[in-house]
């Protein structure tokens, strides 16, 4: 078994010089499925883990700690040309986040999908008792080119 952690913090001495406040991380992987795969953590906790083949990016605000771990159970190498993964890191500025609040007055929000811009994040919410629904009403749009969270870690939080 290969364990292989990576420590992704902010560096105090640096972040008063930079106007960015995330980070992009990108990661580009061809694994050996039901063999390889990543865990990440932010602050020690286990948030996602990715066990298939595939482009994986997310923001992270700057002061969060963050571990991206490659673990591989198979006692066979990994050969050469056989499998592999690249990782990115990007600094930037936050993008602005349009929030919406549904409650009696505004039971309903639409958006076209299509016009969302890439980054940007769009934040709905609603009391704890409500349902959210989302619909997708275009057969152009596939799902998997957006990212959808179920509370406010849009940002990694």
């Amino acid at each position: 078994m290969l364990k292989l952690p990576l420590l992704i913090s902010n560096d105090p001495t640096c972040s008063s010089e930079l106007s960015e406040d995330i980070y992009e991380l990108h990661l580009s992987a061809e694994i050996r499925e039901g063999h390889d795969y990543f865990n990440i953590y932010v602050d020690g906790i286990l948030r996602e883990k990715l066990d298939k083949s595939m482009i994986y990016q997310r923001y992270f605000p700057r002061e969060l700690n963050v571990t991206l771990e490659f673990i591989s159970t198979s006692d066979l190498p990994v050969k050469n040309g056989d499998r592999g993964w690249v990782l990115k890191l990007k600094n930037q500025k936050s993008p602005p986040i349009d929030s919406v609040t549904l409650d009696e007055s505004m039971p309903l929000y639409t958006v076209d999908i299509l016009s969302i811009n890439e980054f940007d994040i769009i934040s709905v919410c609603a009391p704890e008792t409500d349902e959210l629904e989302l619909i997708i009403a275009s057969d152009k749009t596939l799902l998997q080119n957006y990212v959808l969270f179920d509370e406010t870690d849009y940002i990694g939080k």
